[in-house]
């Protein structure tokens, strides 16, 4: 299964695909800590997730849908790592990832010379 990443700080939308030929993962950034997730088919209408388990990865507990915008979505932040199973195979991993800004500070306007 190759890497899937997301970076919640640039707050992009990212369409992964899964080893499921029918199912498309699309990643949406809330803000720089909170993503939602919805599944799409081949077609790129919201696929119903009877079936499929998305859970957190690190903790073993699986999310509730809830709907956002109209769609079935998961909210995840970028704390844990994420899996989506149908049945027992498993189709999708999501690898955590937070950015650090560079932020580059100079401290010449704090000296005086003499």
């Amino acid at each position: 299964m190759s890497e899937n990443i997301f970076s919640y700080v640039s707050g992009e939308t990212k369409i992964f695909n899964t080893s499921n030929e029918n199912i498309k993962v699309i990643v949406e950034g809330i803000n720089g800590d909170i993503a939602r997730v919805f599944l799409a088919d081949k077609n790129d209408k919201p696929y119903e997730s009877t079936g499929v388990v998305f859970e957190n990865a690190t903790t073993e507990e699986p999310l509730q849908p809830v709907k956002v915008k109209d769609k079935e979505s998961y909210l995840i932040t970028w704390l844990y790592n994420y899996k989506l199973s149908m049945g027992s195979k498993l189709i999708f991993m999501l690898e955590r990832r937070k950015e650090q800004k560079e932020a580059i500070i100079s401290l010449a306007p704090f000296f005086k010379k003499n």
